[in-house]
């Protein structure tokens, strides 16, 4: 039985995509063993995932002395590594685990050492791609696979907690889930624009739960929100929340690892952007199967189960900075600036789609 690890340490988004990847591969060389390879606090996002035999964590900051033993306990353990991401750390961890490793590299002559070392390795698309698409083709260095969506999967006690939250909160009918508060404040919406918008769809009626983190900007004061708001911010788990969205009606969210969830489900999905590239980090609608990026750089776009949101007043959309600042504790402007009623104005379409009793 082939034994691969899968190595992406980043962020919570970027770990949750490569499940796609885990699910192609098993589709293709089903004997496969998979593990994968990421960062601390990124796990649970493949947690219950049948795909994945096991996940290895390594903290982002780590002693030097203990970054060499990690490197020695996974010295040749596989068959074949495959780092997802480009950087020197990724692919480090690549070669020392593999037998045969696999990886991203750039023609740029500092990265010598990198084509050097690698088994094999592939060169950065000359054209925008999005991250499912380029971690795939990334892995078919090691064997064809079939195009696969990102998985999401929860426990029968991940069902049981989110139903009883639903109970005790009186929910009987149809709901709308907003995520408020994205980790980084240059994916931030104004607090003012999501109250607007949970008056809007609580006149469609459909309950409205919260979900995120609880930050400064969000407003604890139960008046400021329509009645009947029901607030579960840093209430469930990751699994939780995927169960939890599932059943909704529509979801709300800006480019966050959240809304790549929430897509996966097939719940219908409204993702507000703003300066990231959708071409690369747009939500992957479920069942998406053609190998070609489903979004464009500019414009509100509908794909499937998704509709992706951008500012149509601002030029500068998407600048592909972290913010106005240009790092993620700055704000952007693309979103402070857009309006909750052009929001409101694309809800009806999704809202259409959730309560076609196809779905």
């Amino acid at each position: 039985m082939p034994k691969i690890l899968l190595v992406c340490p980043r962020r919570i988004g970027d770990v949750f995509l490569a499940s796609s990847v885990a699910a192609g591969l098993k589709k293709t060389v089903p004997n496969i063993k998979i593990d994968f390879l990421v960062f601390e606090g990124t796990e649970k996002v493949l947690e219950g995932n049948p795909d994945v035999n096991q996940v290895i964590c390594v903290q982002e900051k780590m002693p030097i002395l203990a970054h060499l033993k990690f490197l020695f306990d996974i010295r040749a353990k596989y068959d074949i590594a495959v780092s997802l991401l480009p950087g020197d750390r990724p692919i480090l961890y690549a070669l020392f685990a593999g037998d045969i490793s696999i990886g991203v590299v750039s023609r740029e002559i500092k990265y010598f050492w990198k084509r050097w070392l690698l088994k094999r390795y592939v060169e950065p698309s000359e054209n925008p791609i999005h991250t499912v698409l380029e971690y795939h083709r990334i892995v078919e260095q090691y064997h064809p696979i079939e195009l696969s969506s990102p998985q999401i999967h929860w426990s029968h006690e991940d069902d049981v907690y989110v139903e009883a939250c639903l109970s005790e909160n009186n929910v009987n009918g149809g709901y709308a889930v907003l995520h408020l508060t994205p980790k980084y404040s240059y994916k931030e919406w104004p607090i003012d624009c999501w109250r607007k918008l949970a008056s809007f769809i609580e006149k469609k009626d459909l309950r409205v739960i919260l979900i995120g983190m609880k930050t400064a900007t969000y407003v604890e004061d139960e008046n400021f929100w329509p009645a009947g708001t029901i607030n579960l911010l840093d209430a469930m788990s990751l699994p939780q929340v995927a169960r939890l969205v599932s059943g909704a009606q529509i979801y709300v969210g800006t480019d966050t690892a959240v809304t790549h969830i929430a897509a996966a489900t097939g719940v219908p999905t409204v993702a507000i952007f703003g300066p990231s590239s959708p071409q690369i980090w747009g939500p992957w609608p479920n069942s998406y199967s053609i190998r070609k990026n489903p979004w464009k750089l500019k414009g509100s776009q509908v794909i499937g189960n998704v509709t992706l949101l951008q500012n149509s007043f601002r030029d500068c959309v998407p600048c592909l900075k972290e913010g106005c600042g240009q790092h993620v504790n700055s704000y952007s402007d693309c979103l402070r600036y857009l309006d909750a009623e052009e929001v409101c104005s694309f809800m009806h379409a999704p809202l259409e789609r959730s309560a076609s009793p196809t779905r």
